[in-house]
């Protein structure tokens, strides 16, 4: 179960006392009998412990000489494309979308999430930057607005056209990027359910909503067709689930369409008692249950983020518990066998938010938020321990504060470069061939509570 932040209160204009209580977790809330809790609200309580005044360590600008044309996509968040394209709707189709990669040495589009307005109320902005091919972010390209997400990522496709994120309310927002790198809007908020993450599908035809309910309340992980406009339509229940929380698609199999999913069950026989989870589904939507494993060997566990090894072998998943009689970990699980099993547990964190493995297969990061670290690992799949710790990165400049979501470039000049949001920056971190993980600082996103940055994403 996610921890509780407590109160925060706040002083604003006319010294007007306002008091609110939020939650502090990367996932929907949930109470003991699986329902769901208020709006799934963010403390922003988690600042005071650093002092908004620290945000003044990271540079205030971001001059980096750049021009760039700044365009604004609407400040009414409105959930429609431009007229001129509305035709292109119209035409529904069923035949795969053609899907050419950008350039391995093209520019790529990053997109941030910026949950909070200056007055501390919520925000609904994304902000997006060039990235150099030097992996520098530009001065601010555009704005626009969909759903708040406060934390995750957003995914895209593999022509870096669309993209997608669970917003805070449960809703899908969907994006296009033009070849100017302008964002429209397809959809601020789809909402054929409570949708907590998001998952490609491994041939990109469709995309997987987690609705991290218990059954009882809806939870299941459903299945909606991408058009090759962005619109998503024709939902579909692919099983029911408790707790769905994470969902990636299994690389190098024997077979396409396996995925590895996190989740305290699934409606298939056999998998009762297993919290990680090896799946096939085909393009119908079809659930061919493979094997599952209790991951964490108790019932405390809550998991907050999840990411498969390059070559398929190994399911990370990261559980942040705040109640739980033993510490945060991240399981291990093996997929290379005739059933998963756990092959390793990596102790100890403070609420690991996200887990990022290298491209090259040789290193893997943890972000843990509470503790303000990002956590170093070097991976060799033959080890019989395949994961070996190796301390905090080597910080350049401050140190992180309160990391919490990440994007990896996993091909072209600059793979292995992970962005990590940060309390009010972003901070670039590159997993390197020999296996070293390189800090190259934070980038700041400005000072104050509109600042803060959420989920985020980039071009692959």
């Amino acid at each position: 179960m996610p921890r509780w932040m407590g109160f925060v209160w706040l002083v604003l204009m006319g010294a007007v006392f306002v008091g609110c209580t939020e939650g502090s977790k990367h996932q929907a809330e949930l109470g003991e009998d699986g329902t769901e809790l208020s709006d799934g609200e963010v403390d922003v309580a988690a600042l005071d412990a650093h002092d908004m005044e620290d945000v003044a360590d990271v540079p205030a600008e971001n001059d980096l000489g750049v021009e760039v044309e700044v365009t604004d996509a609407g400040a009414d968040g409105a959930d429609h494309i431009d007229e001129e394209s509305a035709s292109d709707l119209e035409e529904d189709t069923v035949a795969p979308c053609e899907r050419v990669p950008l350039a391995e040495d093209a520019p790529r589009l990053v997109v941030v999430a910026q949950p909070y307005r200056a007055d501390a109320s919520k925000g609904q902005s994304y902000r997006t930057f060039w990235l150099s091919p030097e992996g520098d972010l530009s001065a601010e390209v555009q704005r626009f607005e969909m759903g708040r997400a406060m934390w995750g990522s957003i995914v895209f496709t593999s022509d870096g056209r669309l993209g997608f994120v669970a917003q805070e309310d449960g809703s899908v927002g969907v994006f296009r990027v033009g070849d100017d790198g302008v964002v429209t809007v397809v959809d601020a908020g789809y909402a054929g359910t409570y949708t907590g993450e998001v998952a490609l599908s491994a041939d990109e035809e469709h995309l997987f909503l987690l609705n991290p309910n218990w059954v009882e309340n809806g939870g299941a992980i459903y299945q909606v067709r991408i058009g090759c406009d962005g619109v998503l339509s024709d939902l579909h229940k692919v099983s029911d689930a408790k707790l769905a929380r994470a969902m990636t698609v299994v690389p190098n199999a024997t077979e396409g369409g396996r995925y590895a999913v996190a989740a305290a069950g699934l409606s298939p026989a056999g998998a009762e008692g297993a919290s990680g989870h090896l799946v096939h589904i085909d393009a119908q939507g079809s659930l061919t249950y493979l094997g599952g494993v209790d991951a964490f060997g108790d019932d405390e566990a809550s998991v907050s983020a999840a990411a498969v090894t390059p070559d398929g072998r190994y399911f990370l998943v990261a559980d942040n518990s705040g109640f739980a009689s033993v510490p945060n970990r991240v399981a291990v699980v093996a997929l290379d066998g005739p059933e998963p099993t756990v092959a390793q547990t990596l102790t100890p964190f403070d609420d690991p938010a996200a887990v990022v493995v290298s491209p090259y297969n040789n290193a893997a990061m943890v972000l843990a938020l509470q503790e303000d670290a990002l956590w170093s690992f070097a991976y060799d799949p033959a080890a019989a321990l395949p994961f070996e710790a190796r301390g905090q990165v080597a910080y350049q400049g401050p140190r992180p504060q309160l990391p919490g979501g990440a994007a990896l470039l996993s091909r072209g000049p600059l793979r292995g470069l992970t962005l990590v949001t940060e309390n009010a920056a972003v901070r670039r971190v590159r997993f390197t061939a020999d296996g070293d993980i390189e800090d190259w600082g934070p980038t700041s996103m400005g000072e104050g509570y509109e600042a803060i940055c959420g989920a985020i994403g980039v071009q692959p």
